[in-house]
């Protein structure tokens, strides 16, 4: 049984997984407040300097990319690896084990 609704979920936006919040007391939470802490650090050690505060800044860009590409290549990923399972239940023949009630 599907629900009717979960498509115009969808459809008008409010199924959005990536907009949780962040729980900064877990391992994960932790690791971000160690990283950003470690850039605010490279950023006051490179203020002076405009070479190496146009590095910083293209790297902590190009890390940004490469952050939000590998979510959406993870998000796709799964998403098809669901599909593939429901294709793969749908699909399967039915067991020749019956029901006691049969």
């Amino acid at each position: 049984m599907r629900n009717p609704d979960l498509i115009a979920e969808l459809y008008y936006g409010n199924i959005a997984p990536f907009s949780k919040t962040l729980d900064r007391k877990s391992e994960y939470g932790k690791l971000v407040g160690t990283m950003s802490k470690c850039e605010d650090e490279l950023s006051k050690a490179v203020e002076n300097d405009d070479v190496l505060k146009r590095i910083l800044e293209r790297f902590m860009n190009a890390q940004g990319d490469i952050i939000a590409k590998n979510a959406e290549e993870r998000f796709c990923e799964g998403f098809r690896l669901g599909a593939q399972m429901i294709i793969d239940i749908i699909s399967q023949p039915q067991t020749e084990l019956k029901d006691i009630t049969d």
